[in-house]
């Protein structure tokens, strides 16, 4: 699949006209109101990648930003708990931000909406888990992701 194709599936699938980002090479949309989930075309690597902010730290105590920043790398190793997406760190912005690499290559269109649904669906979770990691470590429950039966308890 090539970008132009990847963004009028991802575009029919949330009924929005998208076909002008291909020339730009990205373009960023909102999910249910205050999810923004960048995509970009990687053409050099045909691949497509889909970023998004979770939340500014710098305003945080520093030990909430620390648990948080803890939560963060416990639950990304490997994708495991994210369902192949990953935290990453904008530390100019003082930002945690999420992302995802997708392949375009042998990429079919059904995959492609289900990658950008489970992008969206761990997006909202983890911003939500990441705020609690911060505010109240003694009641960090087990997490669990929409993808699996895997769980990070606290030690």
């Amino acid at each position: 699949m090539d970008f132009l194709t990847f963004l009028k599936t991802i575009g029919a699938a949330t009924h929005l006209d998208i076909s002008a980002a291909a020339q730009d090479g990205g373009c960023t949309i909102v999910f249910s109101e205050t999810l923004e989930v960048t995509f970009e075309h990687e053409e050099s690597h045909q691949k497509v990648v889909l970023f998004a902010p979770i939340m500014s730290v710098g305003e945080w105590p520093a030990e909430s930003r620390a648990r948080m920043l803890a939560r963060a790398l416990q639950v990304h190793l490997f994708g495991l708990l994210t369902d192949g997406n990953y935290f990453g760190f904008d530390h100019q912005l003082e930002r945690i931000i999420f992302f995802r690499s997708i392949a375009l290559a042998d990429l079919e269109p059904a995959q492609g909406i289900k990658a950008v649904e489970s992008f969206v669906n761990q997006l909202e979770h983890w911003r939500v888990q990441l705020v609690q990691a911060a505010i109240n470590p003694d009641t960090l429950q087990a997490m669990e992701t929409h993808a699996g039966e895997l769980s990070v308890q606290r030690v």
